[in-house]
């Protein structure tokens, strides 16, 4: 291969490297200006971390229990296996937000159990902390395992968007 050839191919391989970068800065920067819009609704300083599994205050008790009983089926699911934590992390936001956007209200999240000999998998251990991100809990109503046998999967009812 020629000298001419391989430098084309770096730079076909720098600029690939460099639209990467410049979508997950975007991704970042509409994150922050959705967050910027909810702000107002996460003054109260009281609000507590959000447990998967546990009711919410806004939600009422037949949604809540048709939503941990399974009755309401979830329309998107993200499967985060072979995901690093930051890559995960990244794919959780972007699913969170464009489910919100196009109004889908029931999403499942597959972050598997993990190895249940180190105290299970570093998704599902984060899973929570991202979930209660202001931008991200901003959009949530409420959360809940799909079993009580399987909790390497994360169900979450969005809110309505108005």
């Amino acid at each position: 291969m020629s000298q001419k050839q391989t430098n084309k191919n770096n730079f076909k391989q720098t600029n690939n490297i460099k639209k990467i970068v410049l979508n997950e800065n975007s991704l970042f920067i509409q994150h922050y200006k959705l967050f910027k819009a909810h702000k107002n609704q996460l003054n109260n300083k009281n609000d507590s971390f959000m447990a998967i599994g546990q009711k919410q205050p806004g939600l009422d008790k037949n949604t809540w229990k048709k939503f941990q009983n399974g009755e309401l089926k979830s329309q998107w699911r993200l499967d985060l296996h072979g995901f690093t934590a930051h890559h995960a992390f990244l794919a959780l936001e972007n699913f969170i937000l464009n489910a919100y956007r196009q109004q889908i209200r029931c999403i499942e999240i597959i972050t598997g159990v993990g190895n249940l000999s180190q105290g299970g998998g570093i998704l599902k251990r984060e899973l929570p902390h991202w979930l209660n991100r202001p931008y991200i809990h901003s959009m949530i109503l409420a959360t809940s395992y799909v079993s009580a046998t399987n909790n390497g999967a994360v169900r979450i009812l969005l809110k309505k968007r108005r």
